[in-house]
Formats: C-alpha cells, sequence, structure tokens
C-alpha cells in the first residue's frame, strides 16, 4: 500500500506546531521559590522550594549576573559553576546550598522531568530586610528608630539611660517600660517572615518573684486582636526564657538561659517552614511549628502595651527587628561571640 503523501509545506507545518508546543511546555511543573537567607564572612545561603516532592536538585552560582544582550540563560548556566553544585536536603520539597558566590538558580526533577530554572538571585547582607533599630543612645525622653522613625515613650514613667552594649542603653527600675506611639503591622510576622533580636543585662538586677518582660507587640487591653508576640523570661533566677506567640490560637516556646552580664535573644519565624525559633546567645533553644497572625500593635520594650506589671529592672540596648527570618549563621553573626555587632549591618 502506498504511504500518504504530506507536501514540503504541510510537514513544515507540523514541525513548527510540534516546536511551539515544546517551547510553551518544557515540563509540567513550575519552577521552585528561591531567596537568600543571608550572607555571613563572604558565604551566601540560598533555600529553593518546590511545590511538590522532588527526586533531585540543580542548584548553578556565579560572580556574575544573568544578562540577556550578554546572551541566553543556558550560556549564563554553563558559564557559571556546575549544575552539580553541592546542597543540602532539608525535605521533600526543599534544599539550601551554602557558597562564596553572589548569584544563583534551581531546578528540580520529579521521575525523569526537569522543572523550568528559577530566576538568578543575587545575595543580600544582613541588614536587608531591616525595618527597625533602636541604638536607646537617647539620655532621656523618646526612644527613636533609626530605620523608619517609629518611637518609643515611657508608659507613665521616665526612663533613664545607662552604659549599653554599644553607647547607651535604656535603664529600667521596675517601674515603667517603653510603649510605641502608634500602633502598626511593621513589626508583625507576614508572609515575609519576622525577627527580632535584643540585648539585655538583667543580671542580679532584679525581683526573684516575678517574670521579667522583655520585647513585645503584645496589648493585654486588646487581646487577642492586638496580640501577636511577646518575650520574657519566667524568672532570670529559674535560668530560662520564654517566647508566646499568636497565630491558631496562641503557643509557647521555652528554654534554658542563664541571664549572667549581657544576653541576646533573638526570636525568628520562618514563613516556608511555618516555624517560630527562640535563640538565646546564639543558640537555639526551641522551636515550634505554629501559624502566624499579623496584627496591628503598639511595640513595648520592657513591658506589654497599655499594662505595667512583670517590668524589669536592668539595661536594654540594640533592639533591630526585620521582616524576613534571619538565618542560624546570622543570628550567630548578632551574637558575635558575645561582643555583638554594631548598627549599620
Amino acid at each position: 500500500m502506498a504511504q500518504p503523501k504530506i507536501n514540503r509545506r504541510g510537514w513544515l507545518a507540523m514541525w513548527l506546531q510540534k516546536r511551539r508546543r515544546k517551547r510553551q511546555h518544557p515540563s509540567s511543573f513550575d519552577a521552585p521559590s528561591l531567596v537568600s537567607l543571608g550572607t555571613v564572612a563572604g558565604d551566601t545561603t540560598w533555600r529553593a522550594v518546590a511545590p511538590v516532592a522532588v527526586n533531585g536538585w540543580q542548584f548553578c552560582t556565579g560572580d556574575t549576573p544573568y544578562d540577556s544582550e550578554q546572551g541566553s540563560f543556558d550560556e549564563w548556566v554553563a558559564g557559571a559553576d556546575s549544575p552539580d553544585t553541592e546542597f543540602v536536603v532539608v525535605n521533600p520539597t526543599t534544599a539550601t546550598v551554602t557558597v562564596d558566590f553572589a548569584y544563583c538558580a534551581a531546578r528540580y526533577r520529579v521521575g525523569a522531568t526537569w522543572s523550568p530554572w528559577t530566576g538568578v538571585v543575587y545575595k543580600i547582607a544582613l541588614g536587608s530586610g531591616l525595618v527597625a533599630h533602636f541604638a536607646f543612645d537617647e539620655v532621656s525622653g523618646d526612644r527613636s528608630d533609626s530605620v523608619g522613625g517609629y518611637a518609643l515613650r515611657g508608659f507613665d514613667c521616665t526612663i533613664n539611660s545607662a552604659p549599653g552594649l554599644f553607647g547607651r542603653g535604656a535603664l529600667f527600675n521596675r517601674s515603667g517600660f517603653l510603649q510605641g506611639i502608634d500602633a502598626t503591622t511593621l513589626f508583625s510576622p507576614s508572609s515575609s517572615g519576622l525577627t527580632v533580636s535584643i540585648w539585655v543585662n538583667i543580671d542580679g538586677i532584679y525581683d526573684p518573684g516575678s517574670d521579667i518582660r522583655i520585647v513585645s507587640l503584645w496589648d493585654e487591653t486588646g487581646y487577642p486582636a492586638n496580640c501577636s508576640w511577646a518575650i520574657w523570661t519566667a524568672t532570670p533566677e529559674e535560668a530560662n526564657i520564654t517566647a508566646m506567640v499568636m497565630g491558631s490560637g496562641y503557643t509557647y516556646l521555652e528554654g534554658e538561659a542563664n541571664f549572667s552580664g549581657w544576653n541576646h535573644i533573638c526570636l525568628v519565624f520562618d514563613p516556608v517552614l511555618s516555624l517560630w525559633l527562640l535563640y538565646f546567645n546564639g543558640e537555639m533553644v526551641a522551636s515550634h511549628n505554629f501559624g502566624f497572625v499579623a496584627a496591628s500593635g503598639k511595640l513595648g520594650v520592657g513591658g506589654n502595651a497599655n499594662t505595667e506589671s512583670a517590668t524589669p529592672q536592668g539595661v536594654f540596648d540594640e533592639l533591630a527587628i526585620w521582616s524576613r527570618p534571619l538565618c542560624e549563621a546570622e543570628v550567630k553573626q548578632l551574637y558575635n561571640h558575645g561582643n555583638g555587632r554594631a548598627y549599620p549591618y
């Protein structure tokens, strides 16, 4: 039997249609999300998250950004560090890579099928995502945020000053605390994450029978609508640190903490993992998988908003808040073996 004939024009149309389909649908999967988690001592960590469980990953890293006028993306990949850059599997959908390069791209494999590559993501510095920093260098009066201009004011009291970790610090005498002048969602967790960092020195200057409020976005008079997170020690003589966070209900993070001299406290919310982490002096002391509430409230330092109870006696310094989760290496960089890290970051 004679084979049907396809003229040249018809064959070309079929070939172009197949090629178009191939270009439009290189795989049945979306590209992963890719974010830089921060740079410490020259090394940057990136985290890639796939929408499905994967069978493998490839990361390309380099010091040159992708420029479409200089060549194709495949040419950038070919010129970057090998797609076989070593990575760490976090869970079935997530992996990280840590290298001393400035740019990164990633893709994943399900079975024999590769996803598209992500775009090329640039590394971020420690100061990226910083939304507030309080140096507490003022001798008296309002304490001002050097990033966004948010102001704290003594709640029915005057908060004095004393030598801090760097420069001056806010001195508390168990007779009041600092409260934000305005309510805001700026210091609340979001889908981008949250980090709260503060230094405190309450060594030997406390009432052994009381908790010590440290820092919070928690308004007792508006509970639960104006409450998001709170950090305290209950009590310093019991050698522990506690954070309470709101989500679908609330939960606690509790860990051991020896309050002697200056101590660094850091609370982190990682939205990708839905994970809260509590650090004390550079070490993670508690973690909990839990959601978050984006509450509008007044920041409290040394107390919860509108409630003068369990206020501290001691010196607080270097309060900083980020709208992203700091990675463990960045938290350790802030602690810096007990020496701290001066602003600007």
